[in-house]
């Protein structure tokens, strides 16, 4: 499957002529992604959109599934389809849903306690399927740190509780025990994020509002069960990475996505061992953190 949780281009077509250009010896299924439709009609604007940028959306679903695209992928947890409301999905997975056999696989929009929490995220895509009657799959499914852990029971009585009520609901799982993400979506904030990776570089130029993007990222990696669980990369080698100017994992973490593109993983590791293990000296400790009122532009 390409183009899972929401991603890939809006436009299916370059996409799908370079596959059968190629004739990859593998099967190969593409989905349409959320994120990339609503990125081509909307940028990365924080809102709803209005009746006729739906329906330019509903159009790119439309010509994905006529260009054969096995049906819809979602991934509000990630930008900009964090933005969007549950009413949004609906909508695309309606048009989706008028192809046989198609399906609709999702990142859901919580698999911790961000915001709905992973239960409610997991109620979130059976209500889609509910509205739209179509095959509906959590993608991944985990229950992701502390705060979730023991929910796995609850989330599996809610998909066996759909199936009996009819609906076609499923999971799949990764079979291995460490997660990975971009450092955005795990830690920085959906306001902070707002405009793409300038808009975020410029939020972190402002000392208010670098404050509370700070507070909110600490709280966010100790949501995932903390620091002592983390490891990040970028293109750069792990001397680079660990040789920032603060002692405190989220410093460091908010330095590394100023520079952008750098990928967090949670392999069991300590900025300590990194440390060790690339011959990096220990930084000294870093002062207090002034904390500020979370800023509205």
């Amino acid at each position: 499957m390409i183009n899972p949780d929401g991603g890939g281009p809006g436009d299916l077509a370059p996409q799908i002529a370079d596959i059968e250009t190629h004739g990859p010896g593998v099967n190969v299924v593409p989905m349409i992604g959320h994120n990339g439709v609503r990125r081509d009609v909307m940028g990365l604007e924080n809102r709803k959109p209005t009746s006729a940028e739906l329906a330019q959306m509903e159009t790119l679903v439309k010509q994905a599934m006529d260009l054969g695209a096995f049906g819809l992928s979602t991934g509000p947890f990630y930008i900009p389809g964090k933005y969007s409301e549950t009413s949004e999905l609906v909508a695309l997975a309606k048009v989706a849903a008028t192809y046989p056999g198609a399906f609709h696989i999702s990142h859901v929009r919580d698999e911790s306690s961000y915001d709905v929490g992973i239960l409610g995220a997991i109620k979130e895509l059976i209500d889609v399927s509910r509205q739209t009657g179509i095959i509906g799959v959590v993608t991944h499914m985990k229950m992701l740190g502390p705060s979730v852990w023991g929910q796995s029971e609850q989330a599996v009585e809610m998909i066996n509780a759909a199936r009996a009520e009819g609906l076609s609901i499923w999971a799949d799982q990764y079979p291995y025990a460490a997660s990975g993400s971009s450092l955005q979506a795990s830690l920085v904030p959906g306001w902070a994020q707002e405009g793409g990776p300038e808009a975020t570089a410029e939020r972190l130029q402002n000392p208010e509002q670098r404050a509370l993007i700070r507070q909110e990222m600490v709280a966010n990696l100790e949501r995932r069960a903390g620091a002592k669980l983390r490891q990040t990369k970028s293109a750069e080698d792990a001397a680079a990475v660990v040789s920032t100017h603060y002692e405190r994992p989220a410093d460091k973490e908010g330095e590394a996505a100023k520079r952008g593109q750098l990928a967090a993983a949670m392999l069991g590791k300590t900025y300590a061992e990194r440390r060790e293990a690339a011959g990096v000296p220990t930084p000294p400790p870093a002062p207090a953190a002034a904390t500020a009122p979370r800023a509205t532009a």
